[in-house]
């Protein structure tokens, strides 16, 4: 799944039920999500030098408030629609 430069709800969904899953809120059940991509920078030994930046999702129930935080090079692709790496 290409996610392309931003990705949206619509992608996010799609490529979850790709992989055989669902998206509903874990507190209240609804499936109503508004997303806000992030940029999370790893550092450390399991990265080794440097840092790296991590492309996540965080979709935000749009009932309840609830977050729920999502890889999306793991989920699909990563930005530009670069490959998610052997798993796919």
């Amino acid at each position: 799944m290409d996610f392309g430069i931003h990705p949206t709800i619509e992608a996010v969904n799609e490529a979850v039920r790709a992989k055989g899953g669902s998206l509903s809120c874990p507190v209240c059940g609804r499936a109503e999500f508004a997303l806000e991509e992030v940029t999370v920078l790893g550092g450390g030994m399991m990265e080794g030098y440097g840092t790296r930046r991590l492309q996540r999702g965080q979709l935000v129930c749009e009932n309840c408030g609830c977050v729920v935080s999502i890889d999306l090079a793991r989920l699909g692709a990563g930005v530009g629609g670069a490959a998610a790496g052997p798993e796919g």
